[in-house]
């Protein structure tokens, strides 16, 4: 009787903890500082170039009307990108918290011929994560889908970004 309660316990522990996480929480690394990573279709990228201008200028936030935009591909050579912009204010926002309005992601890839792909309000969670001076941190995850044809789409799981932005 006992092995049958310890081989129960030990199936149920195994199954626990073989399942799927699909949570916007952090992921177990740090990401750098200037990256976005997201698991694509199951392929986990990293966005880690500014698509050949400054980080800083590639990643801005525009004070006035409280918008921010953060664009990142993963290089010169493969250049799928990830673009994420948001309406908030970074300086009078409590982090963590879940922005569930105004955000938007985009990812683009040119493999198989330019496809876009873009997700908002309840096709996407994303997770302010921090904010402190002019670097937010932020998790992401949600299904995005092809304009011109809503039967293709892409998943995001596990997205997460660690990115300086520059004030205008």
């Amino acid at each position: 009787m006992k092995k049958l309660i310890y081989l129960s316990c030990l199936v149920v522990f195994f199954f626990t903890n073989s399942c799927k996480n699909d949570s916007t929480e952090d992921l177990d690394v740090q990401i750098p500082l200037n990256e976005i990573w997201a698991t694509v279709n199951g392929v986990l990228l990293k966005f880690r170039t500014d698509g050949g201008v400054f980080p800083e200028a590639s990643s801005g936030y525009l004070t006035n009307v409280k918008f921010l935009s953060i664009f990142r591909t993963i290089s010169a050579q493969d250049r799928r990108s990830m673009h994420i912009r948001a309406t908030f204010d970074v300086d009078n926002i409590q982090t963590p918290t879940n922005v569930v309005k105004d955000v938007k992601i985009t990812y683009t890839t040119l493999q198989g011929g330019q496809r876009t792909y873009d997700g908002q309000g309840s096709d996407i969670t994303f997770k302010l994560l921090d904010i402190k001076g002019d670097i937010i941190k932020a998790s992401f995850s949600g299904t995005l889908y092809n304009a011109a044809n809503r039967n293709d789409k892409v998943e995001i799981r596990n997205g997460s970004m660690n990115v300086p932005f520059k004030r205008y």
